[in-house]
């Protein structure tokens, strides 16, 4: 655990971090990092999970005595992802955590349009197999299966397809990946459901810090 005065001196930049990431979020540009500067290096990539959580999620890692860089973007899927992926591999971390798959299953939804994000099974395949390429030089990721149950998204049509997709590529590479398994996180733990069966409330979203910074530590205990 931090002491207090660690988190006193981390809140303004946590704060700078996040406010970068919402500010570069139209070029997709990692923000710059907190933390301990002789720590190992851990950026988290995600959706509008981790932007909901960025706080909980950032004192978390640094808590545990890592440097941080935290993206988190509304909407974010695996393919708008692959350029901060290639950003994330040139900075040389220990470890990338990646949260965007929920939006590539929404693009597979029945009814949805060119315009408005569709895509095909096989391009959402490739896309994986593209972003999980890029990062086989780093030594250790963290993905999540995401919620297969979430009725306002309808995840429980195409969430189980996405999170097969993920199951595969990740069983090439057992000892680089690691899978955080929220498929029935918020079914089982209706505490932590900010109301939608996706999005964490607070409770919610220090669980899902603690996920991964457990996930992270022991990709290098």
């Amino acid at each position: 655990m931090a002491h207090s005065s660690s988190m006193r001196r981390v809140a303004p930049l946590l704060a700078l971090t996040v406010v970068l990431a919402l500010v570069a979020a139209g070029c997709l540009e990692l923000p710059g990092e907190v933390g301990d500067p002789a720590g190992p290096k851990v950026i988290v990539i995600g959706d509008s999970m981790v932007l909901e959580a960025a706080p909980q999620i950032t004192n978390q890692l640094v808590g545990s005595g890592y440097r941080v860089t935290l993206f988190g973007q509304d909407r974010l899927d695996t393919r708008q992802a692959l350029e901060l992926i290639d950003q994330a591999v040139a900075r040389g971390p220990a470890s990338v955590v990646v949260i965007t798959t929920a939006n590539d299953a929404t693009s597979l939804q029945a009814g949805r349009t060119v315009e408005d994000g569709a895509r095909t099974w096989f391009d959402v395949r490739d896309t994986l197999d593209l972003a999980f390429r890029k990062l086989d030089g780093v030594p250790c990721t963290t993905w999540m299966l995401i919620d297969e149950h979430a009725i306002w998204y309808r995840l429980a049509e195409t969430g189980p397809t996405v999170n097969a997709l993920v199951q595969g590529v990740a069983a090439l590479r057992p000892q680089q990946v690691r899978l955080l398994d929220w498929r029935n996180m918020l079914v089982t733990h209706p505490e932590y459901d900010k109301g939608d069966q996706l999005h964490t409330n607070d409770l919610g979203s220090q669980r899902l810090a603690q996920d991964i910074g457990a996930s992270v530590a022991g990709c290098h205990g």
